[in-house]
């Protein structure tokens, strides 16, 4: 279980998200799966248990630091293992925070998306380019997979909008 403890500890120790290759991310599996086997095993089975559940909630929180740093440096490295699965936790938030002032939703709380890959809908298949109106949180979570793009309005707010921030022209 060293190798757990040994992520967390670099996890805390360094300000920015650290990497986690593929060989510390078995070798931190693998430490849980031999002790579990070994619990199986053992004649104090209920100590072995609470063990293995410390053992969970200590990735959980390792998960959840990695998270985070993620989020407050709106940033993934490349080469973590994990990445992909924090830039969609990223593309998530992303989206989620966009519905404020760029997304445009009807009075229902329902949005606008552009379908960007074919996808069926219930018993409705839906083409690229389509536009369709869908729930908030379908739409973000289709979104996040690449199935759509939500509509957006820039506003002066948005990131890639900075037009809208330029000296504006006077008349008179």
């Amino acid at each position: 279980m060293d190798a757990l403890f040994d992520a967390i500890r670099r996890e805390l120790e360094i300000g920015d998200l650290v990497s986690l290759s593929a060989s510390q991310w078995e070798e931190i599996v693998s430490s849980y799966r031999k002790f579990a086997t070994r619990c199986s095993e053992s004649t104090l089975r209920d100590a072995c248990i609470r063990r293995l559940e410390r053992y969970k909630d200590l990735f959980k929180q390792l998960f959840k630091l990695r998270v985070y740093k993620a989020l407050d440096r709106e940033g993934v490295s490349e080469d973590s293992i994990d990445s992909p699965l924090l830039r969609l936790i990223l593309k998530l938030v992303e989206d989620y925070v966009s519905t404020l002032d760029e997304v445009i939703a009807d009075e229902r709380g329902k949005v606008y998306a552009i379908i960007k890959r074919r996808i069926q809908v219930g018993k409705v298949v839906l083409e690229p380019g389509e536009l369709v109106l869908m729930d908030l949180m379908e739409a973000i979570a289709l979104s996040s997979f690449g199935y759509v793009e939500l509509l957006r309005l820039p506003s002066e707010t948005s990131k890639g909008y900075s037009w809208m921030r330029a000296e504006r022209v006077h008349t008179e």
